[in-house]
């Protein structure tokens, strides 16, 4: 991927949880808690995190998903990792 912008990321991840979860892009925004807003539960987070590390081709720390509460989270991981590559 060649668009490393924090914009960027935040559009990819928006579209995967859109598709892979079936969510509503309008519901999805920077401060959605994946849990509480968008009814995610661990398992589905998981598959989620599995989609975006094969999208972007990072790998996420077991460590870090724990970390992962809002959607800015998820693309703030995504971000530093793609930033440092």
């Amino acid at each position: 991927m060649t668009d490393v912008t924090y914009e960027a990321v935040m559009r990819q991840v928006v579209d995967a949880l859109a598709d892979d979860m079936k969510i509503p892009r309008e519901k999805i925004v920077a401060d959605s808690h994946v849990f509480n807003d968008l009814g995610m539960d661990s398992v589905d987070l998981l598959s989620v995190v599995t989609l975006l590390e094969d999208r972007f081709d990072v790998t996420i720390l077991d460590e870090e998903t724990q970390h992962m509460f809002i959607v800015k989270d998820i693309v703030e991981i995504i971000h530093n990792r793609l930033a440092r590559s």
